[in-house]
């Protein structure tokens, strides 16, 4: 990357940033939610991918390599790992909400999650307390996350059909 841009020529802070956010960022968070849980993060890849952000937000805004790190992640617009890895799994959390209840993911939540629906025989309520507690998985995060979400999905209601969106109900009024 230090190839695109320098301080004399190149692609503008900018347009740094757009690259690193639009090609590195999703790279290096593909497989983040296999490590990173309430359970205990690794702080050794968090670590690797705090000293990636900050070298990369060195050379967005092309400032020497002593220059304060939460400051040039400011200048940089780059928001801190942690907190961009938090919103990750809060994003994640609101997609297994948002599936219908009849998706092999909300079976494995058990019956609060999917009323009505078909549970899986070895779905996250039946491990009991223990094996609860000792699982540290995606499934169990998630499944610990569900009952605090504010907002209440339905991927089967009448809003989410064909033809009841806003842009074809008041497709007159918008322009």
């Amino acid at each position: 990357m230090g190839m695109l841009g320098n301080w004399l020529q190149g692609l503008t802070p900018k347009q740094k940033r757009i690259l690193y956010w639009a090609c590195v960022v999703p790279i290096v968070t593909y497989g983040f939610r296999l490590w990173y849980n309430d359970f205990g993060t690794c702080k050794g890849h968090l670590q690797s991918l705090t000293k990636m952000q900050q070298q990369a937000a060195l050379w967005i805004i092309g400032t020497f390599r002593t220059s304060p790190m939460g400051g040039c992640e400011a200048l940089a617009g780059l928001i801190p790992v942690h907190l961009h890895l938090r919103k990750l799994v809060l994003h994640a959390t609101y997609r297994v909400m948002s599936l219908s209840r009849t998706h092999p993911v909300r079976s494995l939540m058990g019956r609060q999650d999917a009323p009505g629906a078909h549970v899986h025989r070895w779905h996250i309520n039946n491990l009991g307390t223990k094996a609860f507690l000792a699982t540290k998985s995606m499934a169990v995060d998630v499944a610990g996350k569900l009952p605090r979400l504010m907002e209440a999905f339905n991927a089967d209601s009448g809003e989410a059909c064909p033809g009841n969106s806003i842009m074809d109900v008041f497709s007159d009024r918008i322009c």
